[in-house]
């Protein structure tokens, strides 16, 4: 029925309406009961997929959330450590270095001269995965 033009119908003048003395005798053309249940035998199965897929996803989200919660969170903290960044590469400036000094930059992708805290953490986290070492 969002498909029907009623504005043809409207009754009011500054707001639009229409009377259920007008509205009782339009006529509308309705598909036979035949074709009802076609449309049917077409509409319930994407439906009822539609929920499958609703179930799916929120079964995953339960998974990916219980992953989470057993690799960050329910870590057994008896076999970390603390680690300091120290430990496992060179600090010497402490910041980021003033791009004016040359001697702290590379052209060279290969030659990494210096780097930001997120960046040795992201390099050191790849680390331990690998090499299953853990630090807390």
């Amino acid at each position: 029925m969002s498909l029907l033009d009623l504005n043809q119908y409207n009754e009011g003048t500054t707001i639009p309406s229409l009377r259920t003395e007008t509205l009782n005798r339009l006529e509308f053309n309705i598909p036979s009961i035949q074709t009802q249940r076609k449309i049917l035998d077409i509409l319930n199965p994407l439906d009822d997929k539609i929920e499958l897929n609703n179930q799916i996803n929120k079964n995953l989200e339960q998974q990916a959330q219980a992953i989470f919660k057993s690799w960050f969170i329910e870590k057994d903290n008896n076999n970390r450590r603390i680690c300091y960044v120290d430990e496992y590469f060179a600090v010497s400036i402490g910041k980021t270095p003033p791009r004016k000094e040359k001697q702290w930059f590379s052209m060279n992708n290969n030659d990494v001269k210096w780097a930001s805290y997120g960046k040795l953490w992201s390099l050191y986290f790849e680390n331990i995965r690998i090499s299953n070492q853990s630090c807390y």
